[in-house]
């Protein structure tokens, strides 16, 4: 076969070739896109192809030739994309052995055989490919890493992760030989270590080429995202083993910075401990080598601690419990002098002095996290000084000078706004002290805004104080088009059913509700189907609670929401991206009311063509299949009151139904179910049952079954659940031979007839046609007659 034209939706319309018929053949190529694939040969003297397209976008579609040759050999398995071949020889028993360029992975196996069987030639196993993996353990010295399916745009919505392991005591040198990546959406994140617990090494997107990097042990982590929508060419990185020639990773210290990146042999790294610590240890580490001929540092590692008291002098500082932030110990007494020149006082609350003493005393056996306080010098107030100024509560000052002409700006913390001015100025006053032209400001909790930043914080109003009585708030979050909204809850109580959140999945109250929440009881991460959430939240005129923290971000809506599978039935697919098909089936006895396959439609708002099928058990029906079942309405809740249904089982002529009961509980002589021994209402009734007994297993007689049940206004129960199997009924006995006399017809099924007549001279005794009964074990309905 060879291609002229080749363009179909990817994925969706799909062009599949089979070496020989459809059924029984070998599937060649599973084609589409708009690549030209190359040729394709049969080794069977058919070839089968079947074109499936979806309800979307088409295409140009294809054209191809075939011509036909003699096979005397194998067909050339060709060579495989990124990938060699040893071995030209395509005679039966020949071998050939293929092998992956560096960084792809063989996907099948490495040698393949030429075979005939009955004059066909063909490769066993099938000719291997190669694939640019997503992901992989790698162990050898040196090696590729590429993005999936390199050289080829690597797919969306992929999340690969590879490791990266070499000689214990060398290091890895990672250099980038191509990259390009989505801008801002799609990410290769390098940890220098086994996993992402490790230190980050940097996190790289867009056309630009990183710089070389080097880890710090003999381990490397790569997590490469991308989202659902543009990719881009990918990357091919190289890695080697080096010998270590620098000191391992020292790591931070806990509540302080280390200055020095430098690990190579006579570097130096500092430690200092971050204000209100103290240093113990050697603040400072050299890089030597070892006894064991390794670098490796001269010392340990120092620690920052928290004293219990001490003296402090500096213009500013930070007062610590002992051990915080880990618990105080009991029965500590703790005296901390802070002391600042004699022109200043503090703010620790406001002091007067320029001395103030604390005493921390703690008596008891149990403990707590402590205190952690903050004091400042502040020049004493004058016609060129102003008052201090405090962090707002929710919020942070920026600018610590309160001289005149000093600005001090603020800002609050997420879910807070700012009340007041975002910046005070320190003005003189005409024969007076300085002063602030305005009053500082506070942080307070909004009841309700329109939040269009990529991430935010929602609060409840007051927190994390309690929230008040008798409020109606709304907020509406709206992202870019396109994107979705994740909300993780952090905290959330209110009032058990009078204090609510609801939660809309859209911009307005009338859009679908993803839930209703009060109490306690609310699900971690709330998810939308569009770049739209509403969120309303409204409190009675009584008690209230501690009230929520909500954190939302940005995602790609790369898929439609989990489908409810209907009950008594199952979801056939597990695919929720855009254009994928999901399909329903119910189980044995139910029918499925609704669309059996629904789509993830395109658009801006990720959402199923049709909402999900149902599985129900109807009242009456007609069963055609060689086995099944059958189940009262409802089942297995209770079923309805003045029923009367009716089922109707049809077999093959030549076939009876074993019936066998698997639940019954019916309103005992008002409630019952008869089966019929034909196709009739008329017909003879076989079982007759009420109550809660369950009925022994029967046996129909006849091709043609007749189920009927009834219910009558009052008491309703969960009624019955039985499965039905067809069995050959046997042939009526063989009249042959039949004496001075022929027999006329060969069919001894139930239904068929046969006639007797007697030889010239002979005189027939008895009925001349008998007809072959229903029953278990089939009977004429006659004796057969005689010539005399």
């Amino acid at each position: 076969l060879h291609f002229l034209v080749f363009h179909t939706e990817e994925v969706h319309d799909v062009l599949r070739i089979w070496d020989g018929p459809q059924d029984g053949g070998v599937l060649l190529r599973e084609l589409s896109g708009s690549t030209l694939p190359p040729d394709a040969h049969s080794t069977f003297n058919a070839v089968s192809l079947q074109f499936n397209t979806d309800f979307f976008t088409s295409k140009q579609g294809f054209a191809l030739q075939f011509s036909v040759s003699t096979a005397t050999s194998c067909n050339d398995p060709g060579l495989p994309a990124n990938g060699t071949r040893s071995g030209d020889s395509k005679e039966p028993g020949d071998h050939v052995l293929f092998q992956c360029d560096p960084g792809y992975v063989l996907q099948g196996a490495t040698e393949i055989t030429c075979t005939e069987i009955n004059s066909r030639f063909f490769w066993q196993p099938d000719p291997p490919t190669c694939t640019a993996p997503c992901g992989g353990n790698l162990t050898s010295r040196t090696g590729l890493i590429l993005s999936p399916e390199y050289p080829e745009p690597y797919p969306h919505g992929r999340e690969c992760d590879w490791t990266v392991s070499v000689t214990p005591d060398y290091v890895i040198a990672l250099n980038f030989n191509q990259f390009s990546l989505e801008p801002s959406y799609d990410f290769l994140h390098i940890y220098d270590g086994p996993d992402s617990l490790h230190p980050l090494l940097g996190s790289f997107y867009g056309t630009d080429v990183p710089d070389r990097i080097e880890s710090s042990s003999n381990t490397l982590f790569l997590a490469f995202r991308s989202d659902a929508s543009l990719s881009s060419n990918g990357f091919v990185l190289q890695y080697t083993e080096n010998p270590r020639e620098s000191c391992f990773e020292p790591g931070v210290v806990r509540n302080g910075t280390r200055v020095g990146a430098d690990l190579k042999l006579g570097s130096t790294t500092t430690y200092y401990c971050d204000s209100g610590y103290t240093l113990e240890g050697d603040p400072t580490l050299t890089c030597i080598m070892g006894s064991d001929s390794k670098p490796s540092w001269n010392k340990q590692k120092p620690i920052c601690i928290a004293l219990c008291g001490g003296q402090y002098s500096g213009l500013e500082g930070v007062v610590l419990s002992p051990g915080y932030p880990g618990n105080y110990s009991s029965a500590r007494t703790c005296l901390y002098s802070v002391v600042v020149p004699k022109d200043y006082g503090e703010s620790l609350p406001l002091a007067t002095s320029n001395q103030v003493l604390i005493r921390f005393t703690s008596k008891g056996q149990s403990s707590s996290k402590g205190f952690h306080l903050v004091y400042q010098a502040v020049p004493r107030t004058s016609a060129t000084q102003c008052t201090s100024v405090p962090e707002p509560r929710n919020g942070r000052r920026m600018g610590n000078h309160f001289a005149v002409g000093a600005v001090i700006r603020f800002e609050c913390s997420p879910g807070y706004v700012l009340e007041g001015s975002t910046a005070i100025e320190c003005l003189t006053v005409p024969n007076a002290l300085a002063n602030w032209n305005s009053s500082v400001p506070s942080c307070i909790v909004p009841c309700g805004g329109n939040l269009t930043q990529r991430t935010g914080t929602i609060l409840s109003p007051g927190f994390p104080e309690p929230y008040l009585n008798s409020l109606n708030c709304v907020w509406k979050i709206t992202v870019p088009e396109g994107s979705g909204i994740q909300i993780q809850v952090i905290s959330f109580v209110t009032e058990q059913n009078w204090d609510s959140l609801e939660v809309f999945d859209g911009g307005h109250n009338s859009d679908t509700m993803l839930g209703s929440f009060s109490g306690t009881t609310v699900p971690a991460l709330l998810n939308s189907t569009s770049n739209q959430l509403y969120l309303h939240f409204f409190s009675d005129i009584s008690v209230s609670a501690a009230g929520f923290r909500l954190e939302y971000k940005t995602v790609s809506l790369t898929s439609c929401p989990e489908p409810v599978v209907p009950m008594n039935g199952i979801k056939v697919g597990e695919r929720l991206q855009m254009n994928h098909v999901v399909s329903f089936q119910c189980e044995p006895g139910y029918t499925l009311q609704g669309n059996s396959h629904i789509s993830c439609m395109p658009g801006t708002v990720r959402r199923w063509n049709y909402p999900p099928p149902l599985c129900i058990a109807q009242c009456g029906g007609i069963q055609g299949e060689m086995e099944g079942m059958i189940l009262s309405p409802g089942f297995p809740g209770n079923y309805p009151s003045n029923s009367d249904c009716t089922w109707r089982i049809y077999l093959p002529v030549g076939y009876g139904a074993h019936v066998q009961f698997l639940n019954f509980s019916t309103e005992a002589n008002h409630d019952f179910l008869e089966i019929r021994n034909g196709p009739l209402d008329t017909s003879t009734v076989i079982g007759r049952f009420s109550g809660q007994d369950v009925p022994p297993s029967l046996l129909t007689t006849s091709h043609e079954t007749t189920v009927y049940f009834h219910s009558d206004h009052s008491q309703n129960r969960p009624g019955f659940r039985f499965e039905y199997q067809a069995y050959e009924l046997n042939e009526c006995l063989d009249p042959e031979p039949f004496r001075y006399g022929v027999v006329v017809g060969a069919g001894y099924n139930v239904g068929q007839s046969i006639a007797f007549e007697c030889l010239p001279g002979y005189q027939l005794m008895g009925h001349s046609i008998l007809t072959c009964e229903h029953g278990t074990t089939r009977n004429w309905d006659r004796p057969f007659p005689r010539c005399e």
